[in-house]
C-alpha cells in the first residue's frame, strides 16, 4: 500500500496511466498530498473509482484542475464526502457534466461556496435531484427557472383546447369591439333621440283634466 505522503511525487501524467481500480485504495490523506494538477490526468473511470470517503481529502486547486468529463464518474457519495470549500474551485463545466443524481450529496455550505457562474449552470435535471432545502438558496427566482424547466410539460402534451369557451369569448370580444365603434347593435332607441329637447317643465300637461270655464252672463 502506497503511503499517502507518496501522492506528493505524482504528476497528471502518472494519473493518467495509473488504472482506475487503482483508486480503490485511496483515503483522504492520500488526496490531500496529491499535486492539484495531478487531477489533470484523471478520468470518469478513476472518479468512478474513487471510494467517496477520499473526497474528505480534496481541495479547490484539485477540483478547478480536474478535467470536466471527470465528474461523469460522481455519485451522491462523493458529493457527500466532498468539503464544502472544494465548490470554490469549480467551473461551469463540471457543473455540466455532472451526473444528476449527485445533486442529492449537496448541502447548504457547499451551495454557499459555489461561484454564481457555476449556479447558472445547474439543468433542471439536476435541479429536481437538489434537496429543497439548498435549491431555496438558489439566486433571483429561489431556483424556480430550473425547476419549471423541469416541470415544462413541453410541446407534445399542451392541454386541449375548449371550443365552446373559444366561441363564447370571440363572441364577447366582437360585441365589446362593435359597442367601441360605430357598428354598436341598436338596442330599439330612436337614432335622434339624444337630439331630443329636454321637456319644459311649466309645458302643459296634455294628460291632465280640462280647465273649468266660467259661462258667460
Amino acid at each position: 500500500m502506497m503511503p499517502p505522503h507518496a501522492m506528493k511525487g505524482m504528476d497528471a501524467d502518472m494519473m493518467k496511466e495509473m488504472p482506475p481500480d487503482c483508486m480503490g485504495g485511496m483515503g483522504p490523506g492520500h488526496m490531500a498530498n496529491m499535486p492539484p494538477d495531478c487531477m489533470g490526468g484523471m478520468g470518469p473511470g478513476h472518479m468512478e473509482m474513487m471510494p467517496p470517503g477520499c473526497m474528505g481529502g480534496m481541495g479547490p486547486m484539485h477540483m478547478e484542475m480536474m478535467p470536466p468529463g471527470c465528474m461523469g464518474g460522481m455519485g451522491p457519495g462523493h458529493m457527500e464526502e466532498m468539503p464544502p470549500h472544494c465548490m470554490g474551485g469549480m467551473s461551469p463545466g463540471h457543473m455540466e457534466m455532472m451526473p444528476p443524481g449527485c445533486m442529492g450529496g449537496m448541502d447548504a455550505p457547499m451551495m454557499a461556496h459555489m461561484p454564481p457562474p457555476v449556479m447558472n449552470a445547474i439543468s433542471p435535471d439536476q435541479m429536481v435531484n437538489m434537496p429543497p432545502e439548498v435549491a431555496g438558496m438558489m439566486p433571483d427566482d429561489g431556483g424556480m427557472g430550473a425547476l419549471g424547466g423541469a416541470l415544462d410539460p413541453g410541446p407534445g402534451n399542451i392541454a386541449p383546447m375548449d371550443p365552446a369557451g373559444d366561441a363564447l369569448s370571440g363572441a364577447m370580444d366582437q360585441v365589446a369591439d362593435q359597442g367601441a365603434g360605430g357598428g354598436a347593435p341598436d338596442m330599439g332607441v330612436p337614432a335622434d333621440a339624444g337630439d331630443a329637447p329636454m321637456d319644459d317643465p311649466n309645458a302643459p300637461d296634455p294628460n291632465a283634466p280640462p280647465d273649468e270655464v266660467d259661462p258667460i252672463v
